[in-house]
């Protein structure tokens, strides 16, 4: 599940169950609506189970935009076995990277 909000100050992006390819159109339209909207954006996925390969790669993109535009991202924390997964893969790390 996909839910976007966008507020006054900043968006917030709640990702939940597992996010295969399918969901891929969604996510990245909640990113450009991100994007095109300038707000900073918070990242709560910690009922998020599984995250495709393509899925995370708009999420980083996502962060490096809103960083470029004078924004910033923040991440809550994932759930335990998703940190694992991205943490063992090297890619925790990528996102947190400006």
């Amino acid at each position: 599940m996909i839910d976007l909000k966008i507020g006054k100050r900043e968006a917030r992006l709640t990702l939940k169950g597992e996010l295969g390819f399918d969901q891929l159109q969604p996510l990245l339209q909640a990113a450009q609506q991100i994007e095109a909207a300038g707000k900073s954006v918070t990242l709560d996925w910690n009922q998020l189970q599984s995250l495709h390969y393509a899925c995370l790669q708009v999420l980083i993109a996502l962060g490096k935009s809103v960083e470029a535009n004078g924004g910033r991202i923040a991440f809550n924390e994932p759930s335990p076995d998703l940190y694992d997964r991205l943490k063992r893969y090297g890619v925790w790390q990528a996102l947190l990277e400006p």
